[in-house]
């Protein structure tokens, strides 16, 4: 992997061929690029993955195009990025990890690919602006805190697959209406906690 960055224009450029290396969120392991500033990430076709804190702590980060040849989204790869206004996941991806878009404030709104079977822990967590989400129907799992706090979201369907929700992974979505399309699903403490409202609609009831 390669990468080059463009200091007057705020563009960085990552090419090469299979995944990203793994960060850390500390000063001995952290990316080469934490430091400068980021407005836009362009990955070329050819990267497989985006690594572990891959822009973890990014502030000045606003716009990321992931190629189609991208399967994995690493654990807090966004972490932090508080100026982050759009991203745009292809459908190749089918894995995004713990705390990905944790604290991304300006982000408003995202679709989720199908093939995407967890939504893990704290991924959307502290995305205040985040008004516009999907649940793709090949998601089975909702991890803890996964979208804690989100509180401008008002409609959130899930799909029938959901079985497990974990804890407080709605929990202070103040504005939102839960739309649940199944009775038999393991339900974590204060799931819903300052939901506005939780709806039950079973099909397979009506």
């Amino acid at each position: 992997m390669e990468w080059v960055f463009d200091e007057q224009s705020g563009v960085l450029i990552i090419r090469g061929q299979g995944p990203m290396p793994d960060y850390g969120r500390f000063l001995i392991d952290h990316s080469p690029w934490r430091f400068v500033k980021v407005r836009y990430v362009r990955i070329e076709e050819g990267i497989t993955s985006i690594g572990d804190n891959a822009f973890y702590s990014c502030r000045s980060l606003e716009y990321v195009d992931i190629p189609d040849s991208v399967v994995s989204i690493g654990r807090g790869a966004f972490h932090g990025c508080i100026s982050l206004k759009e991203v745009s996941i292809p459908s190749t991806v089918t894995s995004i990890g713990k705390f990905a878009f944790y604290k991304c404030k300006s982000l408003q709104s995202l679709i989720l690919p199908e093939g995407i079977v967890s939504i893990e822990d704290d991924t959307f967590a502290l995305c205040r602006e985040l008004r516009s989400i999907n649940v793709p129907g090949s998601v089975t799992s909702i991890g803890d805190h996964a979208f804690y706090e989100c509180t401008l979201i008002e409609e959130l369907e899930l799909p029938r697959g959901v079985e497990h929700i974990g804890n407080s992974a709605f929990d202070n979505c103040i504005s939102l209406v839960l739309t649940i399309r199944s009775w038999d699903i393991d339900t974590g403490r204060d799931a819903f906690e300052g939901v506005k409202e939780v709806v039950y609609n079973d099909l397979e009831r009506d």
